[in-house]
C-alpha cells in the first residue's frame, strides 16, 4: 500500500517454512499496470554487507531480520531528501537495533521525490536480507525511430523491486543478454556496474570488441545502454562487482505516446559461478507474454520438464564470448528447465504498461570472496537524522 507521508517503521515480515530445499518466487501487483517479480533470497543466504541500487522516483529499501542485531545504514539520497527526514522515527541514519523477527521498512513511496537511493551501504552485526526498489519506478524513454537517443520526458512508471544480492555473492564474470520479443517495443535497457574494491579492472567485450573500464576508487560506479540490436555480452573483472540489469520504458514513437506493453523493471544480474542446474517459473494471469532467456556453456543440453531438448524452441543462439551463448524463446507453458551442468537463465513477463524481469533461481556462495570493505565501513560523520 502507498503512505501518504514518507515513512519508516518497523513491520513483521511474512514467513515461509519448507521441509525440503524450494524456490520462491515474490510476485507483487499493486494493479494490473504496476507490478515486479523477484526471486527471494533463504534465510541461510543473507550477508552482513549490501550496497543498495534503485530506480528514480519513488524509492525504498526494505531490511529484514531473523535474528535481534544491530543494522547500520548509511543512506546516500541522489537528490536532496533532508525535507524527508525528521528525528525520533523508527530509521536512524547510522545505527538501528532491528529486534528479531522484524522488517525495517524505508519508504520514500508516492511522494514528490524524483531521486534514487543508490549507493547506500546497510551492515548487519549478523545475515540479514535486502529488498530495494520503487512503488513507481521511471527511466527516460528511447525515440523508437532515433536508437539511442533519449527523449525528454519520463515514462509513466511501474513498480521495481529485487531482492539483492549480498556483497559476498559479487562476482567476476558475467553474461549480458538483450531482450529480443517480438512484442515488446523496448529498445534499450541498461547494465548498472559497482565496483566494491579499488582499480577495478572491467572488460565488456561484444562480438570480439571489447571496452575496458577502469574503476580507481571503492564503490564507484559504470553504466551503459543496452540496444536492440546489441549482441550478448560477456563481462569480466579482475575483482568482484554487483551488476545490475534495468529495464527502460517502451520507446516513444514520434512523441506522441509511450507504447503499452512492457514497462520499467530491474534485476540483478548473477555472476556466472550462481548459476544452477534446474529452474522453475509460471506466469501470472494478467501477462500477455513471457520470454525466457537461457545463457549455456556451448551447445550444452537442456532439457524441459518433459524431456523435450530446449534446442526445439530457440530460433538462434547467440555467441557471448568466453564458450557461453545466450538464447530467448516463449516457454510461458513450460514450467522448468534442467541439464547435468549449470546454465544462467532469467524470465521476462509483460503485460499492459507493466513488465518484470527476474531470475528464476541461483546456486548461492557462502564463501567470502574479499575482504576489501573499506567503502562500505567509512561511516559519514554528520549528524544523526531520521525518516519520518
Amino acid at each position: 500500500q502507498g503512505t501518504s507521508e514518507p515513512s519508516s517503521q518497523l513491520n513483521s515480515p511474512f514467513v515461509v517454512k519448507s521441509t525440503r530445499n524450494i524456490f520462491l518466487t515474490v510476485h507483487i501487483s499493486a494493479d494490473r499496470n504496476n507490478t515486479a517479480s523477484f526471486q527471494a533470497l533463504p534465510c541461510s543466504s543473507w550477508g552482513t554487507r549490501y550496497v543498495v541500487v534503485t530506480l528514480n522516483s519513488n524509492p525504498s529499501v526494505q531490511i529484514l531480520t531473523v535474528e535481534t542485531q544491530t543494522v547500520w545504514v548509511d543512506l546516500r539520497c541522489s537528490l536532496p531528501c533532508d525535507r524527508f527526514l525528521k528525528q525520533l522515527a523508527a530509521f536512524s541514519n547510522g545505527s538501528n537495533l532491528l529486534p528479531s523477527g522484524t522488517v525495517l521498512s524505508i519508504s520514500f513511496c508516492f511522494q514528490n521525490y524524483e531521486g534514487n537511493l543508490t549507493g547506500t551501504k546497510i551492515t548487519g552485526e549478523k545475515p540479514l536480507g535486502v529488498i530495494a526498489g520503487n512503488c513507481l519506478g521511471k527511466t527516460l524513454v528511447e525515440k523508437c525511430d532515433e536508437p539511442g537517443t533519449l527523449a525528454n520526458e519520463l515514462s509513466d512508471g511501474d513498480m521495481a523491486a529485487e531482492m539483492l544480492l549480498p556483497m559476498v555473492s559479487f562476482g567476476k564474470e558475467f553474461i549480458i543478454f538483450v531482450v529480443l520479443d517480438e512484442q515488446l517495443v523496448i529498445t534499450s535497457a541498461e547494465n548498472f556496474i559497482r565496483a566494491p574494491t579499488e582499480r577495478t579492472e572491467i572488460s565488456i567485450t561484444m562480438h570480439s570488441i571489447t571496452d575496458t573500464v577502469m574503476i580507481a576508487e571503492p564503490g564507484g560506479m559504470h553504466s551503459y545502454i543496452i540496444r536492440r540490436g546489441d549482441k550478448p555480452r560477456r563481462i569480466v573483472s579482475n575483482y568482484p562487482i554487483q551488476v545490475m540489469y534495468i529495464l527502460r520504458s517502451p520507446c516513444v514513437p514520434g512523441l506522441s505516446k509511450v507504447l503499452e506493453l512492457g514497462d520499467v523493471s530491474i534485476c540483478s544480474v548473477l555472476p556466472t559461478t550462481m548459476f544452477f542446474r534446474l529452474y522453475f517459473w509460471r506466469s501470472t494471469e494478467s501477462e500477455v507474454g513471457m520470454s525466457v532467456i537461457v545463457i549455456r556453456k556451448f551447445k550444452q543440453t537442456i532439457k524441459l520438464h518433459n524431456l523435450e531438448n530446449l534446442d526445439l524452441y530457440a530460433s538462434s543462439w547467440s555467441e557471448a564470448g568466453g564458450d557461453w551463448e545466450v538464447g530467448t524463446m516463449n516457454l510461458a507453458n513450460k514450467f522448468s528447465i534442467f541439464s547435468g551442468d549449470s546454465f544462467g537463465c532469467y524470465v521476462v513477463g509483460f503485460e499492459s504498461n507493466a513488465g518484470s524481469i527476474y531470475a528464476p533461481g541461483f546456486e548461492m556462495v557462502s564463501t567470502e570472496l574479499y575482504t576489501s570493505f573499506d567503502f562500505l565501513t567509512r561511516w559519514t560523520t554528520t549528524p544523526t537524522y531520521n525518516v519520518l
